[in-house]
């Protein structure tokens, strides 16, 4: 079993002696942004949980049933929902499911366990079909929602839940872990990543680190005015375009951070003079999100990165200058 990262081992303590005492919360909201592993730590939770050694200096043992029914993906006591592929939002029909499911009775005599990936993509209509059962919740059922932007989830569930937060490790503490991990080269990414070492790791094994490389040179060249769309669309290839968005999501979220608190992140070369309107980033932010989503072959990949960039240098521009595709030519 995957064991908590060394940024986890605070939260894990406070669960492990819960569970210990028999205290378990019977609602836990795992929050922090993506790429510190929140998927694996409540894996170790579901293992925790319905581990049958009967040892707990030992559990998560690995090797009992109940541990080599999770490893195998076919435990009856847990149960896991999230957005579906090719959507957007998780729905109340996949929040019922999970509400069954916690009113059955446990097959080997334990916890219920039920997992909630992406809680914070729930309709208001499911979110609230949930909130009934945070209120009135099941004996034996344990709810896990997992949740990048906890925010977004409605005050009353997050106030029903008990929050167990994560924050990016110190640089040194992911540079540490990636090297340990294989992968030293990807700790240059960890600025770009919120420190996220997963994430960093993630983008890494896409062949990121030169890529991004280029891509801060001709964000820097098109801010300035020194370069044409077109010359630097040039560079990108249609299998690049799924690390081109995710270079350019990291990239304006730490522009961002950099702006809200001085001396935070480092940027890369003189990236870090600019200044990008607070809602003109946060509109372009939202562009790149949804065309992620969207995942359409029908895009021609050429036309969607000089659409790309051609945003950002609008973004990124002096006050007083505007861009068009004319310009651009």
């Amino acid at each position: 079993m995957t064991a908590p990262y060394p940024w986890q081992r605070e939260q894990a303590e406070r669960l492990r002696r819960a569970w210990m005492a028999g205290r378990v919360p019977h609602a836990i909201l795992l929050c922090g942004i993506a790429g510190l592993g929140k998927r694996d730590f409540a894996r170790w939770l579901a293992a925790l949980l319905l581990c049958e050694s009967g040892d707990a200096d030992s559990a998560p043992c690995g090797h009992c049933r109940g541990c080599l029914l999770l490893h195998g993906e076919a435990h009856p006591d847990l149960f896991r929902i999230g957005v579906e592929e090719g959507k957007r939002q998780l729905g109340i029909d996949a929040i019922r499911s999970l509400l069954e499911f916690t009113r059955l009775s446990s097959q080997y005599g334990g916890y219920r366990l039920a997992l909630v990936h992406q809680a914070d993509h729930m309709t208001r209509s499911a979110a609230n079909s949930l909130l009934k059962t945070l209120e009135e919740p099941p004996a034996g059922a344990v709810l896990v929602l997992l949740a990048d932007q906890s925010a977004r989830l409605p005050p009353t569930v997050r106030s029903r839940c008990q929050q167990l937060r994560f924050a990016a490790p110190e640089i040194a503490v992911g540079t540490q872990w990636l090297q340990a991990a294989g992968a030293p080269e990807a700790a240059a990414l960890l600025p770009a990543c919120g420190q996220a070492p997963l994430a960093a790791q993630a983008l890494h094994e896409k062949g990121a680190a030169e890529l991004r490389r280029s891509l801060m040179q001709q964000l820097l060249t098109l801010s300035r005015g020194k370069a044409s769309v077109k010359s630097c669309a040039d560079s990108w290839q249609a299998p690049d375009l799924p690390l081109l968005l995710d270079l350019l999501i990291v990239t304006v979220q730490q522009i961002q951070r950099q702006s809200a608190a001085p001396g935070g992140d480092t940027l890369p070369s003189a990236l870090a003079e600019l200044k990008l309107d607070p809602d003109a980033a946060y509109g372009y932010l939202d562009y790149l999100y949804q065309t992620r989503a969207l995942n359409d072959r029908a895009l021609q990949p050429r036309l969607l990165v000089e659409d790309l960039l051609l945003r950002w240098r609008g973004i990124a521009a002096p006050a007083g200058r505007s861009v068009s595709r004319a310009q651009e030519s």
